[in-house]
């Protein structure tokens, strides 16, 4: 059998990285990183085996996905006979081991052809596609696994507008625990005629053009490259949306001689459903890699929050201490300038102590100051003048004089004094009488300051003058 192939995978508008991948009779995206990539050939064989697959999880986890169903694929291909239920089973398995050593949820679909003995055998897991294009007429031979096919299936109306059921799937490689029961759908294998076209496409394609669109475009007259890019251009055109990718296959060869078909699911099977598990044990060491990488997980994520919250106990225990260093230190420094004013205050209070007593000497020693004395003795003493006699002179007079600018007050003390002011300059004392004691006479300015009194005696008629400093 010879047949022309086209694949082409392409990242899409809106994506960050394509999670597809596909299978040409040995030709695959081997590096998953790739947005686009495509491959043309004619090939010729007893057996010729095309896939698609689209890879789910995010990241780099559907590429992941995507590729180990291309490699499982390719390595099984080179089986005697191939067997499409073994490579489901392996890559489910394949898938399954990824996601239990990366802790990743993940999964692919897949849809693949197996071409021998001029008959076709079409399978898929999930969404993605399988057509047949014969003398202008378009049929789908695969079947989607998802939740809106099943309510068509129980007789609901087919919905024109986009249910988000079409994109919940029931069936894919990955599937995990409990849901591990993996049921592939097995086409009746289809007799291929020359001019036959098969297309694959996972529902990057199929979401943005429709069966009338494809129909269309299969059936025009192009070669086979011109009708891939021209079916990838139409659904890039028509926004932006899921990774797109596609196998087209055109059958221009049959062999001479018929191959015995390929064995085919019972019929008595879920329309033609060929249904599996997974080994108990296998499930059992994917159960176990699962606890442990989640607990792994669990383990990281309490020693990450842990050594967070050390470090925002080490900060806030940090910034506290420096608080308090630097509380310390503007209380020590305030300390410091109080002190330093209080010892200033101490140093001025002593020099204003200094003053007073030299201030209080002056004063003393001006108040005691007599320039000029005579019999009797004359005494003065803060405003204080006592007039002595030690002589026994039977009368003296003795007349004082005041600066003019002050006002004072004169009291005596003693019987034998006896004031006279008659005179408006002069102020007289009549003394007479004998006594040991003397006579006080105080004289008190009535503002504070120096006054200056002058005494003159009449015994002698001399004169001195006192300086009286009132505070």
């Amino acid at each position: 059998m010879r047949a022309l192939c086209y694949a082409q995978t392409n990242i899409g508008s809106g994506r960050d990285n394509n999670e597809d991948n596909y299978y040409c009779n040995g030709t695959f995206k081997r590096d998953p990183a790739i947005p686009v990539a495509e491959a043309a050939a004619e090939q010729e064989s007893k057996r010729l085996i095309y896939g698609v697959f689209d890879g789910m999880g995010g990241e780099a986890n559907g590429e992941q996905a995507a590729l180990l169903c291309a490699q499982t694929l390719h390595a099984c291909s080179s089986d005697e006979p191939f067997d499409a239920l073994d490579f489901f089973r392996r890559a489910n398995v394949a898938v399954c081991d990824m996601i239990a050593a990366s802790g990743q949820i993940s999964g692919s679909t897949a849809a693949t052809v197996h071409l021998t003995g001029n008959r076709a055998y079409c399978c898929n897991v999930g969404d993605s596609r399988i057509y047949l294009q014969r003398g202008g007429a378009l049929q789908r031979i695969s079947r989607d696994h998802t939740k809106y096919q099943e309510q068509l299936d129980a007789g609901a109306p087919p919905d024109a507008a986009d249910n988000p059921d079409k994109h919940v799937l029931t069936q894919y490689l990955g599937m995990l625990g409990a849901r591990q029961r993996l049921m592939p759908y097995f086409a009746a294998s289809v007799p291929l005629a020359v001019g036959d076209r098969l297309l694959l496409c996972t529902d990057g394609l199929t979401g943005k053009l429709s069966d009338t669109q494809l129909q269309s475009a299969l059936g025009a007259d192009l070669p086979l490259p011109e009708l891939g890019q021209s079916l990838m251009a139409q659904a890039l055109a028509a926004g932006p949306g899921d990774n797109i990718t596609l196998v087209l296959i055109e059958i221009t060869a049959l062999d001479a001689e018929t191959t015995v078909p390929l064995p085919q699911p019972p019929a008595e099977e879920l329309s033609q459903t060929r249904r599996f598990e997974v080994p108990a044990a296998r499930i059992a060491e994917q159960e176990t890699q699962r606890r442990k990488h989640a607990h792994a997980r669990r383990r990281e994520i309490i020693l990450t929050v842990a050594v967070v919250l050390t470090v925002l106990v080490v900060l806030l225990a940090g910034l506290n201490v420096w608080q308090y260093v630097a509380e310390n230190a503007q209380l020590a420094s305030l300390e410091q300038k109080v002190q330093t004013r209080d010892a200033l205050i101490d140093m001025q209070e002593h020099q204003l102590a200094q003053l007073e007593r030299q201030r209080r000497e002056l004063v003393d020693a001006v108040n005691y100051d007599i320039l000029g004395y005579a019999s009797p003795s004359f005494y003065a003493e803060k405003g204080v003048v006592m007039v002595n006699r030690t002589l026994r002179d039977p009368f003296f007079n003795l007349w004082a004089d005041f600066d003019d600018s002050v006002e004072i007050d004169i009291e005596t003390e003693g019987d034998s004094v006896e004031l006279d002011f008659a005179d408006e300059d002069w102020y007289t004392w009549n003394v007479w009488g004998v006594w040991d004691g003397g006579t006080v006479v105080r004289i008190t300015p009535r503002e504070p300051g120096l006054t200056v009194a002058t005494f003159r005696n009449s015994l002698n008629d001399q004169s001195f003058r006192v300086f009286l400093i009132v505070d």
